[in-house]
Order: C-alpha cells, then sequence, then structure tokens
C-alpha cells in the first residue's frame, strides 16, 4: 500500500519548513561569528548579548534566544577553542557549492545529462585536483565557469 499523496505533500512541506529553519539559524550562527571576529569591539557601546540579538534579529526572528539565553555564543566559544572558526559559513557554502556542482550534471527537468563524463573530468581537473592550490571558489569558478550560487541548496530543499 502507498503513502497517500496528501500525507506525502504534508511530510515534503514538513522537510522544507525543517530546512529553512535550519539554513536560518547557520546563517544567524555564522554571521554572529563573523561580526566577533571582525568588527565586535568588547569596548565599544554594543555589548555582545546586545550583538547576538541583532544578529538574530535578522536572521531568525521568529525564533529569538530568549533573555539571557546565551547558547548561541556558547556553541562560538566552544567552536573557537578547538579550532573550528568561521565553521558555519564554511559548512553552508560547501552545501552551496555541492548542490551547485550537482546541478551541471543534470537538465532543468532533474534528468541526468548526456554529456555526464565529460562534465565529471571537467569537476575533476577543473574543482578536484586544484587542491589547495588555488582558492576554493576559484578553483569552483573555473568548473562551472560561474561564482557558485545558492539556487541549487534552495532548490533541493524546495524552499
Amino acid at each position: 500500500e502507498s503513502i497517500p499523496d496528501d500525507v506525502m505533500d504534508k511530510i515534503k512541506q514538513q522537510r522544507s519548513a525543517k530546512k529553512a529553519t535550519e539554513l536560518l539559524h547557520r546563517l544567524f550562527i555564522g554571521q554572529l561569528e563573523v561580526e566577533m571576529s571582525t568588527s565586535f569591539d568588547p569596548s565599544g557601546d554594543e555589548s555582545i548579548i546586545t550583538l547576538q540579538k541583532r544578529c538574530a534579529e535578522r536572521f531568525f526572528p521568529h525564533n529569538l534566544p530568549s533573555k539571557g539565553n546565551i547558547d548561541p555564543l556558547i556553541q562560538l566559544f566552544q567552536n573557537n577553542a578547538v579550532g573550528k572558526c568561521t565553521m558555519q559559513y564554511r559548512y553552508l557554502w560547501s552545501e552551496i557549492m555541492s548542490a551547485d556542482a550537482f546541478s551541471a550534471f543534470v537538465d532543468e527537468n532533474g534528468n541526468i545529462k548526456d554529456e555526464v563524463q565529460d562534465i565529471g573530468s571537467r569537476l575533476r581537473s577543473k574543482w578536484v585536483s586544484a587542491g589547495s592550490s588555488v582558492k576554493t571558489a576559484d578553483a569552483f569558478e573555473s568548473f562551472r565557469g560561474r561564482p557558485a550560487q545558492a539556487d541549487a541548496l534552495v532548490s533541493r530543499y524546495e524552499l
């Protein structure tokens, strides 16, 4: 017996909502982390709690940390303590590049393109083989002929 279409639709909607929430949370934590590392002045007028609130209001307004909740800051301090600086943005960019790279292999209908071997060879020679000899973004652009775009990730999660 198959799952009814209306149940499948609800499952897909819940998955999309969950992924959207995860992406927004990553953007919130990522922005907080970048601002703490680059422009935040501990001696300045803005407190670190105010910075957290400002970033949350921008990216995660529907789920703001409650007053006194510093869990996002603790998460960042723990990551930085073990050498995982700017972890959130790295993870998000790897997802964007992965989805964008995969989209090179499929057409607008989601079917694998006929030239899959040529695309795979270009992926290997332009992006993967570059290793750390060039910036990741430059190697990716060499493979795709353009910078990485988030459209494929957004589409993957049906957002």
